[in-house]
């Protein structure tokens, strides 16, 4: 047991760094990429430096054209509304996956407490039930 307690403490994901990765770098995908979760990792890192290098360039083009009556090109209006819908999506789906990282590490460290008995004792787990040893005939 102790190899088994060794090994999942060195491989285990904490709740409180996936959580701390979701809460300051969630729009970049750090906690996706600490879980493991590399697709949409990279689907998160490459939406939100999107958004990161969209936003300034919308922010000055609403600026410009907000001061600019002559000229307005881009109704101001519409660019505005378009870039609250995106931020508010961008929101909910931030606190839902806040909501969801907490099951994604029990799940995640679930599975590697089996895969750590698999290797230590292969004989002695049973693969297609929920319990760690088979039980004996009586």
């Amino acid at each position: 047991m102790i190899a088994f307690q060794h090994e999942y403490e060195k491989r285990a994901k904490s709740k409180m760094h996936a959580v701390i990765f979701w809460l300051f770098l969630g729009p970049f995908g750090a906690h996706r990429f600490y879980l493991g979760e590399k697709a949409s990792g990279v689907l998160l890192l490459f939406v939100g430096l999107c958004f990161y290098i969209v936003l300034p360039i919308s922010l000055f083009v609403f600026a410009v054209n907000t001061f600019d009556p002559v000229n307005p090109g881009i109704d101001s209006n519409v660019l505005l509304i378009l870039f609250l819908l995106i931020l508010f999506i961008g929101l909910i789906w931030w606190v839902i996956e806040g909501f969801l990282i907490s099951g994604k590490v029990d799940r995640l460290n679930e599975k590697l407490e089996m895969d750590i008995m698999r290797q230590i004792v292969p004989s002695k787990v049973n693969s297609n039930s929920s319990k760690v040893y088979q039980q004996r005939p009586l």
